[in-house]
C-alpha cells in the first residue's frame, strides 16, 4: 500500500492551494516521502504520526483537522468502520 499512498501524495502535491497531510504509524517514512516532493510540490506538505488503532484516534484526527481523508491502508475487508465514523466526527470527507 506504500506505493498507492506515494502516489495518491504526489498527485494531490502538485496542485496549488492544497495541504496535504502525510499521516501513519511512524514519522519517518511519511517524512521521507515528503522530503522527496517538497521541491517540485505545489500544496503544503506536512507529515503527523496517526495510528487508526490508537484509542484516541478520534481525537487526533480532529486535531489534524482534515477536510478530506485518503484512506491508502488495506486490506480493507476486514476492517471496521472506526476509521470512516472518526472522519464523520471530525468533519472530513
Amino acid at each position: 500500500m506504500r506505493l498507492l499512498r506515494r502516489r495518491v501524495v504526489r498527485l494531490l502535491s502538485r496542485q496549488r492551494g492544497l495541504r496535504v497531510i502525510v499521516a501513519g504509524r511512524g514519522a519517518s517514512q511519511g517524512w521521507a516521502l515528503v522530503d522527496t516532493l517538497r521541491q517540485g510540490a505545489k500544496a503544503e506538505l506536512k507529515c503527523v504520526v496517526l495510528d487508526t488503532q490508537a484509542p484516541d484516534f478520534g481525537r487526533a484526527i480532529r486535531a489534524v483537522g482534515p477536510d478530506a481523508v485518503v484512506h491508502t491502508t488495506g486490506p480493507f475487508q476486514g476492517l471496521r468502520h472506526h476509521v470512516a465514523r472518526a472522519c464523520i466526527v471530525a468533519g472530513a470527507h
